[in-house]
């Protein structure tokens, strides 16, 4: 029984968790922080993270996934457009019970296609012109359980996206037969690798040091700050942890130089917000400077405040961060750190 009542707190916990992360990248489209960042790159690349991604997950619900090898390159933005092909896979699995979900891709002109098609349970013809809105729901089959249902949230992030991407999203599909979803995103020249340049897929698992990294951390959870305490310290950094801008701004009074690293939340105690805690700590005689890599993680969802977050030019996670993606930021803003001191003793020489 105490099992079954884990269980059964675990999934409340991991729908609540989608239909956060769903809110979440449905307001910062709206507040209209997020912008493509155009570059060429391999569809392969994507596609291989795509199967790593949903494979386990397939095999736990007896299907198959299949995602086609491709020799293709577009132009786009991969992490929406890999948004994008998560979202398809993973509406795919769900309304799923037989068979399985195909991911392939073809050129077409000076676009390439990608489809995406499931042998799940379809979707009625009544339905289809609605299931690219917020919260609209398909009544799930008997068969498909009590997490077939989903957010209604999914395909109204693909949409969004497709049109920051200039991107067509169609779908067709036939009841009990399945569905079959096209992303029509433009083509792109494959890039020929620079001469003695480290393969993608090395690249890819070669994670930044933080040996030598101090970093100071800003956050009014006591649990959060020693979480971020302990998972910095085993990447090799030094932490000093705060939960209130007067603390940090003691640091700033003792330390012999300022922290490479500042990782703050949004929201503190008393209607305090890292951004402020910033400014402050730069006003500071022994404050940080242009030197100093900054990070600000933040849950909120407010349109006007994730605007106000985004025009502050300050580096942004948005809850919840997994351990890599935070480890891949953070390596990001110190390389830019470095590059901007370098760029300045450059001027005064």
């Amino acid at each position: 029984m105490r099992l079954q009542r884990i269980g059964h707190i675990r999934e409340c916990v991991d729908s609540l968790d989608r239909l956060f992360s769903g809110l979440l990248n449905l307001s910062q489209l709206d507040a209209g922080v997020l912008q493509p960042q155009w570059a060429d790159f391999a569809l392969d690349q994507l596609f291989d993270e795509i199967s790593r991604n949903f494979r386990p997950v397939a095999e736990q619900q007896n299907l198959r996934l299949v995602v086609r090898k491709t020799e293709l390159w577009v132009r786009s933005d991969y992490v929406m457009l890999s948004r994008i092909l998560n979202n398809l896979v993973s509406n795919s699995l769900r309304h799923t019970t037989q068979g399985g979900v195909l991911v392939g891709a073809r050129r077409r002109g000076r676009s390439v296609r990608i489809d995406v098609v499931d042998t799940g349970v379809g979707i009625a013809q009544h339905h289809q012109s609605r299931v690219f809105e917020e919260f609209y729901q398909v009544e799930p089959q008997p068969r498909q359980g009590r997490d077939a249902r989903g957010m209604g949230l999914g395909l109204a992030t693909v949409q969004r996206l497709a049109s920051l991407l200039n991107t067509q999203v169609e779908l067709s599909s036939r009841p009990h037969k399945g569905t079959c979803v096209r992303v029509l995103v433009r083509a792109a020249e494959p890039a020929l690798p620079a001469p003695g340049a480290v393969p993608a897929a090395a690249a890819v698992e070669e994670e930044p040091s933080l040996r030598h990294v101090r970093a100071l951390v800003i956050d009014d959870e006591r649990s959060i700050l020693e979480g971020l305490q302990v998972v910095l310290s085993n990447w090799g950094a030094e932490v000093m942890t705060a939960q209130t801008r007067s603390e940090a701004l003691a640091f700033a009074d003792s330390w012999e130089r300022p922290p490479d690293l500042v990782v703050s939340d949004l929201l503190l105690q008393g209607g305090d917000n890292g951004l402020d805690v910033l400014a402050a700590l730069e006003r500071h005689p022994r404050g940080i400077g242009a030197s100093t890599a900054r990070l600000l993680v933040t849950g909120e969802t407010k349109p006007d405040r994730l605007r106000e977050v985004a025009s502050a030019g300050v580096a942004v996670l948005y809850k919840p961060v997994s351990p890599k993606l935070l480890r891949q930021a953070i390596g990001a803003q110190l390389a830019a750190a470095r590059q901007t001191t370098v760029e300045e003793i450059r001027n005064k020489a």
